[in-house]
């Protein structure tokens, strides 16, 4: 099934069992893209789901892994990530309009706007990832896992925010503004860390990672 047409009807679903008294998790009074209380073998069949949410447990962003499909919910929005061909993903809203591209090629992609202009372009190697806002990779943003449980993000030179979580772990909380479910032993804790980046280029990058398993 398309991959919009698979989230309006699960919306739709989720809405029909909230109003029959059914356990379908609200939050700011927007439906999530998934039941909490959804089997594992519900998740499996549907996809993969990953959650960031707040301290007090409010949803920011639910991201969708299925195939080569891709969709964040982030408040009453949602971007569809269709692959385009082997390279190039496009983001299109609830209302089929374009608004973010993917470009990938070898060890990294690009984010860009509905006008294709460069965002931030992500490099990813063994141990860690870099960002930048530029094609030379100029000053760019770094994240590190130092040991086991140890991750950094670095501006240059400068460490910036250091965070140590177990890798394994289901639920990860990050600092005071985010908590992750289901991220594991991505680089989407550090990437939520850094300054400068909307949060809507945030989760859209995050998507990319988990997509990429990193």
């Amino acid at each position: 099934m398309h991959t919009k047409s698979f989230f309006f009807s699960l919306l739709a679903t989720i809405a029909i069992l909230s109003s029959c008294g059914g356990s379908s998790e609200q939050k700011n009074d927007e439906v999530t893209l998934y039941p909490v209380e959804s089997t594992q073998s519900d998740e499996s069949k549907n996809g993969e789901f990953f959650y960031i949410s707040n301290q007090q447990n409010l949803s920011l962003a639910e991201i969708r892994k299925k195939d080569n499909e891709l969709a964040v919910k982030i408040g009453s929005d949602t971007y569809f990530g269709e692959k385009k061909r082997d390279d190039k993903r496009k983001y299109f809203d609830q209302n089929n309009k374009f608004r973010y591209a993917v470009k990938y090629k070898d060890d990294a992609f690009k984010l860009r706007d509905s006008n294709e202009q460069l965002l931030w372009k992500v490099k990813v190697k063994e141990g860690k990832i870099s960002i930048a806002n530029n094609e030379e990779m100029t000053n760019p943003f770094t994240v590190r896992y130092y040991d086991e449980g140890r991750i950094k993000v670095e501006e240059g030179d400068k460490e910036i925010n250091s965070i140590r979580f177990d890798r394994s772990a289901d639920f990860i909380n990050v600092g005071t503004n985010y908590n992750l479910r289901n991220f594991n032993n991505s680089f989407a804790a550090g990437v939520l860390m850094l300054p400068k980046i909307s949060d809507t280029e945030k989760y859209l990058i995050c998507a990319e990672l988990v997509n990429m398993g990193k």
